[in-house]
């Protein structure tokens, strides 16, 4: 039987457009959910998932990656923000699907998806994220890519699987063709490591310090199509679909930085802990850029 830790957090934010302030926020296995709605006037952006991945990606641990033999010191090094593809010929912004008839979308490394480097995403990713999983669309509940799909190795049922991965802002997503047809692609335990990484005063009155968070303002969500320019995003709400999941957690600190706009220092102080089953999937959220997810 797998459990969850749901931590609750309240999160000092200083400097920045929100000035001196507090956020609410709180851990799941699969992330971590932050209440902008104090400061945001579009409820699209009112609850964002946080931009754990940058912040585990610049510390660079030798801690797992969601229980694959991955560690976060090797995606700094050889995989996140590296190895971006220059986009294609002629493309004027947006999302660009199966360019040059690769199966998948080409993601520009861009807030506003305007024209730049990026990477490409596969198809069986793709498909996932635009299934309706996300219910704010993948850029607000998941966040632009920052690695391109690459091949790890899991412990699965006492044998060793290859699966592929990708690094996004805001989660991580895993593809396993041995797990049953619904759950090929799943989302890594990003709030979990995140947790173990950077620990949660249990205290009331006590804090840790973070990376800074960026934040900048709402911006397109997503919809595919070849040279086009990003959407508005669509209406924030809770989100759904079950994933399955692996262990619970110990506490941890705010925070993390990523791609567009002003940054703001974080601070993690918190409290609470409650387990229940495993699960996990995205809901509303983001500030400036993107959203997040991922697997095991």
């Amino acid at each position: 039987m797998t459990t969850q830790t749901d931590i609750t957090a309240s999160i000092p934010m200083t400097g920045g457009e929100f000035g001196n302030t507090v956020l609410r926020a709180q851990y799941f296995q699969k992330g971590r959910i932050e209440d902008h709605t104090e400061f945001v006037t579009s409820g699209d952006w009112g609850f964002q998932f946080g931009l754990l991945v940058p912040a585990l990606v610049q510390k660079g641990s030798n801690t797992s990656v969601s229980s694959t033999k991955l560690t976060w010191a090797e995606v700094k090094q050889n995989y996140a923000f590296q190895h971006m593809v220059a986009a294609p010929n002629g493309f004027k912004g947006g999302v660009l699907e199966d360019p040059a008839g690769v199966a998948g979308a080409f993601i520009p490394y861009d807030p506003y998806l305007r024209p730049a480097p990026g990477y490409m995403v596969p198809d069986y990713f793709w498909d996932y994220m635009n299934s309706g999983v996300f219910p704010s669309g993948w850029l607000h509940d998941l966040g632009l890519p920052v690695t391109a799909d690459f091949e790890t190795t899991v412990q699965r049922d006492n044998q060793t699987r290859n699966i592929h991965i990708q690094f996004f802002e805001r989660g991580v997503l895993t593809y396993d063709d041995k797990n049953p047809p619904d759950f090929y692609v799943e989302r890594g335990n990003i709030g979990y490591d995140y947790v173990v990484e950077f620990g949660v005063s249990a205290n009331p009155g006590g804090s840790a310090t973070s990376t800074p968070e960026a934040t900048t303002s709402p911006v397109a969500s997503t919809t595919a199509v070849a040279s086009t320019t990003a959407v508005a995003s669509t209406t924030a709400v809770a989100s759904t679909t079950a994933v399955a999941s692996t262990t619970a957690v110990a506490s941890t600190t705010a925070v993390a930085s990523t791609t567009a706009a002003p940054s703001t220092t974080a601070v993690a102080t918190s409290s609470a802990v409650a387990s229940t089953t495993a699960v996990a999937s995205p809901s509303a959220a983001a500030t400036g850029s993107p959203v997040g997810t991922i697997t095991p």
